[in-house]
């Protein structure tokens, strides 16, 4: 293998070793886990920024954000002065601050120091887009590793459920959910007209598709309801309840209520009715009769 860069003319490989079933199976289990819990952080992420949204409301102008920059950096929150850049001494006062800003009035100073700031905010901007295409390949390859299974879905992200609607040639309209439903829908129909067995998709208590305790999360109430919405349509679940007490037991009784369990009954079973009596029981009557006449004889 040839390394894409211009700057790098060398060779490189991989050896390849055999890999025990053990072994493979605990790596999937921990490629599993660590999905899971990036899965947590990209919903905490996008709840902060739900919320910051919501605090801002119509939004925050350029003259209210160089006013609160301003404020911060007079606070000593700040370490450079967000008009031209200057850091002062960590023991300068709040005073000595607030009487730089006074005086900060050189435009070109402030000129120069914007274009520093939005060059950095460009470099940072590619670099996390760069942190973030990796991490869609990584969400995509660690998927494909654990066997590409739609049930599995709900660990791609938004952008890579997308992604295989478009492959699929199915509409990527509407929620994560609806596509993650469609890819399941779709699977149930192969699967019908290949051999003829597909899930319902139902309520909680059908056999969804391919539902099982090894394709749910590890841990179902660390999970919020929109995730949970997701590892229903996923397995082709309708997802009817609206808390994440109501979706858990309806994922949990899909998986429990595909076999009877075999429990154990307290009826005592039938004793079979003798036919006739047994010479045993004759013989043993007569035993019985022949010696109460022995002690009869012997009184006399």
């Amino acid at each position: 293998m040839e390394c894409g860069s211009a700057r790098c003319s060398g060779t490189f490989g991989f050896w390849l070793y055999h890999v025990p079933p053990r072994v493979e199976d605990d790596l999937r289990r921990e490629a599993k886990e660590e999905q899971e819990r990036r899965a947590k952080q990209r919903e905490a992420s996008a709840a902060r920024v739900a919320r910051a949204a919501r605090k801002a409301g119509g939004g925050v102008t350029d003259a209210a954000r160089q006013r609160q920059a301003e404020q911060l950096f007079c606070a000593s929150l700040v370490d450079a002065c967000p008009r031209c850049g200057f850091e002062p001494p960590r023991s300068a006062t709040r005073e000595e601050l607030e009487e730089h800003v006074q005086a900060c009035t050189d435009k070109r100073k402030h000129a120069a120091h914007k274009a520093a700031v939005q060059a950095a905010e460009a470099k940072k901007g590619r670099k996390e887009e760069k942190e973030e295409a990796q991490a869609e390949a990584q969400n995509l390859a660690t998927w494909q590793f654990l066997g590409g299974d739609d049930s599995q879905a709900w660990l791609l992200t938004d952008t890579q459920v997308k992604k295989q609607c478009e492959e699929r040639g199915l509409s990527t309209e509407g929620s994560n959910e609806e596509r993650l439903a469609r890819m399941a829908g779709q699977t149930n129909e192969r699967k019908l007209l290949t051999d003829g067995q597909a899930g319902s998709g139902g309520g909680g208590t059908s056999r969804a598709s391919g539902i099982s305790a090894a394709s749910l999360p590890a841990n179902l109430h660390g999970m919020s309801v929109r995730q949970l919405k997701a590892v229903c349509a996923a397995h082709g679940i309708v997802a009817e309840g609206s808390t994440s007490g109501d979706l858990i037991h309806q994922l949990e009784s899909a998986v429990y209520s595909k076999d009877e369990p075999m429990l154990l009954e307290d009826k005592p079973s039938k004793a079979r009715k003798p036919q006739g009596k047994s010479k045993y029981k004759e013989d043993s009557s007569s035993d019985d009769e022949r010696y109460e006449d022995g002690n009869n004889d012997d009184d006399d």
